[in-house]
């Protein structure tokens, strides 16, 4: 309650139809047109974003003459394989993700080991690719005794408590 953002982002909806098949089409389709109206205003130097199946970047790139930076913080085709996609769905990501890691202009990767997995899988060259770990302030946490922690949130104290931040 008390965490307050270091810097507002401003952020824009767009429209989606909610149905199942047409959703997402939609929402690509909305995206793109939205993102081309903001940036022919504001005419963006770089379009930062980051991996995946979407080539909205590589679209705003030569609309609007922006550079493109990708970042990579996991490998899209594991996770799709883990979380069992169609072998279509990984093939088109694929296709997507190589498309977006060859024509962006630099690509940062949070580990070493997803820059090895782009120069592999892409045929990136080596140069193009910077590594910059994901980041935590860690003068923003200050910890706290468990047991207190635990009372204060409403946990068990005999209960195991696994935690995850991420996207």
């Amino acid at each position: 309650p008390e965490h307050r953002p270091l810097t507002a982002v401003p952020s824009r909806a767009y429209p989606v139809l909610d149905v199942p098949l047409l959703r997402p089409l939609t929402a690509y389709v909305s995206g793109v047109v939205s993102a081309l109206a903001i940036g022919r205003r504001a005419r963006p130097d770089v379009v930062y974003f980051r991996s995946g199946g979407s080539v909205l970047p590589l679209l705003l790139r030569r609309a609007l003459g922006a550079r493109v930076v990708l970042e990579v913080n996991g490998d899209a085709l594991e996770f799709l394989e883990r979380e069992g996609a169609g072998p279509v769905r990984r093939w088109l990501t694929r296709l997507a993700e190589g498309a977006n890691a060859r024509r962006s202009d630099l690509i940062v990767a949070i580990t070493p080991g997803l820059k090895e997995m782009l120069v592999a899988r892409y045929g990136i060259g080596p140069g193009k690719v910077r590594v910059i770990p994901s980041g935590t302030d860690p003068d923003h946490f200050s910890p706290e005794e468990p047991t207190r922690a635990r009372q204060r949130i409403g946990l068990e104290a005999d209960r195991p408590v696994v935690g995850f931040v991420g996207l």
